[in-house]
């Protein structure tokens, strides 16, 4: 089975940083238990991303994702995008979380109503 932890996996695909190193983060940051598998809150997955000086910028959400992805992304841009509970990053136009990276056609939410789009805008040193 595949943890919910969708939120800190996006951040860890957007900041580079290990995936185990993030979980551990959002656990001390958000004082989760120890049977805590990954599930977040909204506002704790940008709010993250700003604490590893990733700027975000929300974007207006109007399509599925797969539309968005594929007619509305800018493949040269990376974005963190929210669908009904679950969080997910576009890269290059594929649909990257802890599924694997898909093509928007192929990926099991791609009918999904977006909730929230996050364009990342760039990485501060």
């Amino acid at each position: 089975m595949i943890a919910p932890n969708c939120g800190p996996f996006a951040v860890s695909v957007l900041t580079g940083t290990p995936v185990n190193e993030m979980m551990s983060y959002f656990k001390e940051s958000f004082k989760y238990g120890g049977n805590w598998k990954g599930r977040t809150r909204g506002d704790q997955v940008p709010a993250t991303l700003r604490k590893f000086n990733v700027l975000v910028t929300l974007s207006p959400a109007t399509k599925t994702l797969a539309k968005f992805a594929q007619s509305e992304a800018n493949p040269q841009q990376k974005y963190l995008v929210r669908v009904a509970g679950h969080w997910v990053s576009i890269i290059g136009g594929d649909i990257v979380d802890q599924h694997g990276t898909l093509a928007p056609a192929k990926h099991h939410r791609r009918k999904a109503r977006l909730k929230d789009v996050y364009l990342v805008k760039e990485q501060r040193v």
